[in-house]
């Protein structure tokens, strides 16, 4: 990978930890993308809807919606290199509790006696919260609940090797 690397960040369903787990980098984030790289898409940090590529796209929190999958397909098509970056995208993580109730008992509790069908603003969730793996081709898996420093560290300086 020649030059300044474009990276992506795709949030799904999540608690917002592996954000703070980047954010944590400090200065070697700031390093990061000034010397290195352009954030092309983030949306927890921009207002971008859209991006034409990547050379890496990570991928946070699971897959809980059709709308998060719809993204993470796209995302697929637009990035050399997408990983799976913590355990919701891996293995479903806290939010993976869910597959312990039916879908539609999880929207009776929040919508109550309506039909959560009538609110447009009502994502729909697919049956189970299966790992990223199931529904797209996954490069890299970095573990972690969030990523551990060390190992989010260790694959940007990978990333700038040229090794991912």
């Amino acid at each position: 990978m020649g030059g300044r690397i474009k990276i992506a960040i795709e949030d799904c369903a999540l608690c917002g930890g592996c954000e703070i787990a980047l954010a944590d980098l400090g200065t070697l984030l700031l390093d990061l993308f000034d010397k290195h790289a352009d954030l092309v898409y983030a949306p927890v940090l921009a207002s971008t809807t859209e991006y034409d590529e990547a050379d890496i796209t990570l991928v946070i929190g699971a897959i809980r919606s059709e709308h998060d999958l719809e993204r993470v397909k796209k995302a697929r098509e637009r990035s050399k290199i997408l990983v799976s970056f913590g355990t919701c995208p891996s293995s479903a993580g806290l939010v993976g509790l869910a597959n312990l109730y039916e879908k539609t008992e999880l929207l009776q509790r929040a919508y109550g006696s309506e039909d959560p069908s009538q609110h447009k603003a009502t994502p729909k969730l697919l049956d189970r919260i299966e790992p990223l793996s199931k529904h797209v081709k996954v490069d890299y898996i970095i573990p972690g609940c969030p990523p551990p420093q060390p190992v989010v560290k260790q694959m940007l300086k990978s990333i700038l090797k040229g090794v991912l």
